[in-house]
């Protein structure tokens, strides 16, 4: 045999060797080699990938791990099967994916006190229906429960169709089943190239959302996430595991309510970032709580926030927050409460309005600031036709009836969210107003009066005077020094009954100290605080 000829069948052998261990050796170790490489995250080296099959007709891949951190998203085996005809016309006749596993113990904040399995794994399997499309089917598990879906599509890949349940397990949390469908549009060559809907929820719970989407051919889009009409009743069904899970159950014995909400998200074709907007709004709520040893009742309320945002900018817009009645205990109340705040990025808090109804009058506060970080806080209260009998009604230790109006101004300050200060600050009655006491019991306001320094002589008279009082002035003030030191004045005019006998009164009282115990003797004295 010539030499040219044996070297041509050994070249022919060869290329014959080379192309028959392909699809299953040098060709699937080269594929392999180039997939790692791309699949590297943290360092050269760090991702696995195994092409066991490489062919014009069938792809196989196994033991694939993305990047070396713990809880990297894996792979164990995932296989594409074509046939010619299915080539020539661009479809894929079989494709599974087995073993998707991956970790989010490291990306979730104190997974493990709640979660009761931080891992996820799927199995996903793809067939072609002949002469209709694709059908699929997702079986796995996420969050220690259950994920099962399904998911088809024509065949042209145009209309796609996907559902999911999935059965959360958290610890100490017994949620509800969570379910979701979803099916998009595919049109490439039109204006909008995809428009996309969803819908999902939770089994036996009025927690659900609606989303919209649509993408066009020109960069713009366009999406719409909408929580239509929630309850906060504590018998729904999401509701309840998680107000047993909070420890909320105790304090709170009864909630109502609707929450609804919207996030919108749009980009026009020149615009270089995309405008957003989410306002959530809480309506018709009520609840029974405790606050220590006293319970409160809040009927009516509703509060309404919004954010809007350009790109990653964003601005709160002026929320609200408003009741019909707020009680606490059987002494306070409260009603048409309403506040509106202004909030920005410096975590701050800006009250631009605020005015509750309260002892048959208005109390009104301006100027409100608060810092979330420190807890410090300044306002001013006003207090406008405030009825003296409805005030005497909450005052333990003091029994009797009075008429009139109170009027006032009450600058106060939180320091830490513990210290309460205040300076200059007044009650009075208004001038030419003629208003009644008919005090029956008095030893609370005697005794704190004596405990000032004021002499008993003045005490005896006073008690006798606030038995039957017919006042025409009525007025205590509180001045703060530069040094932190203060003056408290207290006076009182008017006409007492004593028996037959008409006794003129006109009472002033000094008091001369630091603010907070000055305050402490004009609250007392006042009659407008406990004993």
């Amino acid at each position: 045999m010539k030499r040219k000829t044996r070297r041509r069948i050994a070249f022919v052998s060869a290329a014959a060797l080379a192309v028959a261990t392909f699809p299953g050796y040098w060709g699937a170790a080269v594929a392999g080699r180039i997939a790692r490489s791309y699949l590297d995250l943290d360092e050269p080296g760090s991702s696995r990938c195994t092409v066991g099959w490489i062919s014009p007709f069938r792809v196989s891949v196994r033991d694939v791990s993305v990047g070396a951190a713990p809880g990297a998203p894996s792979l164990a085996r995932l296989e594409a099967r074509f046939t010619p005809w299915g080539l020539l016309r661009g479809r894929v006749g079989d494709l599974t994916a087995e073993g998707v596993s991956a970790s989010f113990a490291n990306e979730m904040a104190g997974a493990s006190n709640l979660v009761a399995d931080p891992t996820a794994r799927a199995d996903l399997r793809l067939r072609w229906i002949d002469g209709t499309g694709y059908a699929g089917t997702l079986d796995g598990r996420a969050f220690g429960g259950p994920l099962k879906g399904s998911l088809g599509s024509d065949a042209a890949l145009t209309n796609l169709t996907a559902s999911l349940v999935f059965e959360p397990s958290l610890k100490g949390v017994e949620l509800p089943p969570f379910a979701a469908t979803f099916s998009a549009a595919l049109a490439p060559a039109a204006e909008t190239s995809l428009v996309a809907t969803a819908h999902a929820g939770f089994a036996g719970s009025s927690w659900a959302v609606d989303a919209t989407a649509a993408v066009g051919t020109n960069g713009a889009f366009a999406a719409d996430v909408a929580l239509p009409a929630a309850s906060l009743a504590r018998g729904d069904a999401l509701v309840a595991p998680l107000f047993a899970w909070s420890g909320a159950t105790g304090s709170v014995s009864s909630l109502e309510g609707t929450v609804t909400g919207i996030v919108h998200v749009a980009k026009t074709p020149d615009a270089p970032v995309a405008e957003w907007f989410a306002a959530v709004r809480a309506t018709d709520v009520d609840a029974d709580l405790a606050a220590g040893d006293a319970p409160v009742a809040l009927r009516g309320g509703a509060t309404y926030v919004r954010v809007d945002g350009y790109g990653k900018m964003r601005l709160v817009r002026p929320f609200g927050i408003r009741w019909r009645t707020l009680a606490a205990g059987d002494r306070l109340a409260l009603d048409a409460g309403n506040f509106w705040f202004r909030a920005d990025d410096t975590k701050s808090l800006l009250l631009t309005e605020g005015s509750t109804g309260f002892c048959g009058g208005k109390v009104r506060i301006y100027a409100l600031h608060l810092n979330w970080e420190s807890l410090d806080a300044g306002f001013t209260l006003y207090l406008d036709d405030l009825d003296a009998g409805k005030i005497l009604e909450l005052l333990p230790g003091v029994e009797g009836s009075a008429t009139g109006t109170i009027h006032g101004k009450i600058p106060l300050s939180v320091q830490k969210g513990k210290t309460v200060r205040l300076r200059d600050a007044y009650l009075y009655s208004p001038p030419g107003q003629t208003g009644k006491l008919r005090l029956t019991k008095t030893d609370a306001v005697i005794e704190n009066l004596r405990a000032a320094g004021v002499p008993d002589a003045t005490c005896d008279d006073l008690r006798t005077a606030l038995a039957d009082l017919d006042y025409t002035v009525l007025r205590m003030d509180l001045r703060q020094n530069r040094d932190g030191t203060g003056r408290l004045e207290v006076q009182l005019e008017g006409a007492a009954t004593d028996g037959k006998t008409t006794i003129p009164v006109s009472l002033d009282l000094g008091f001369n100290g630091q603010i907070q115990d000055l305050v402490n003797v004009g609250i007392r004295a006042s009659t407008l605080g406990n004993p």
